[in-house]
C-alpha cells in the first residue's frame, strides 16, 4: 500500500502557501503586512518571491509604475497595459482606480460611438469591415453598434442570379434516345 512519505504533507501546505504569498504580493499587498498575515520574516518573504521570480524591488516598482501610467495616458486600455507589463488586469485597474487615473469605460465608449456614427454617416463608400478595422473592432460589434443606435445603412438589392432550367428525369430520358 501507499504510505505517505513524511514530511510531503508539510511540502504540499509550503506551496500553497507560497502560491497565497505570490498572489497577495502581486494584488500589491505590502511585504510588511504579508510578514505578519503568515507569521513569517519579512526577509522569508522576500526570498519566497525572489525564488518564484516575483519581487520588484521599489526602483523596479516605481519603473513600472511609470511605465503603466504613461501607457495609461496615451490610451492604451488595462488589458494591453496588462499584456505588455505581464502584471494582471486587474492589478492594473486597482492600480489606477487608487492613482484616481482611471475613467469609466463607458465615457470612452460613448464618444468612440459618436465617431464611429460620424465617420459612418460621412464615408458612405466605406464598408463595415473596412470601418471596424479603423476602429479597431470586430464588425460584428461595428454592426451591433449601429444596430443599437439604429442607423444601419439600408441593404442594398443583391442581383438574382438566373436559375438554369431543371429538367425532369423523363426529359433527360427523352433526350438521350
Amino acid at each position: 500500500m501507499n504510505q505517505p512519505i513524511p514530511g510531503e504533507n508539510l511540502q504540499t501546505k509550503r506551496e500553497l502557501r507560497n502560491q497565497q504569498i505570490i498572489q497577495a504580493y502581486q494584488n500589491n499587498q505590502p511585504i510588511n503586512q504579508l510578514a505578519k498575515q503568515f507569521n513569517l520574516s519579512r526577509q522569508t518573504i522576500r526570498c519566497i518571491l525572489i525564488k518564484n521570480k516575483s519581487y520588484q524591488s521599489p526602483k523596479k516598482a516605481q519603473k513600472l509604475i511609470k511605465q503603466i501610467i504613461q501607457l495609461y495616458q496615451n490610451n492604451h486600455s488595462t488589458a494591453q497595459i496588462a499584456k505588455i507589463t505581464q502584471i494582471k488586469t486587474q492589478t492594473i485597474y486597482e492600480f489606477l482606480k487608487k492613482e484616481k487615473l482611471y475613467q469609466s469605460p463607458k465615457i470612452n465608449i460613448e464618444a468612440r460611438n459618436q465617431e464611429i456614427i460620424q465617420f459612418y454617416q460621412n464615408n458612405k463608400h466605406f464598408t463595415l469591415k473596412q470601418i471596424a478595422q479603423k476602429f479597431n473592432l470586430k464588425t460584428n460589434t461595428l454592426w451591433a453598434i449601429l444596430k443599437k443606435l439604429d442607423i444601419l445603412r439600408p441593404k442594398q438589392k443583391k442581383k438574382q442570379k438566373t436559375k438554369n432550367k431543371s429538367y425532369r428525369l423523363s426529359e433527360y430520358t427523352l433526350l438521350n434516345n
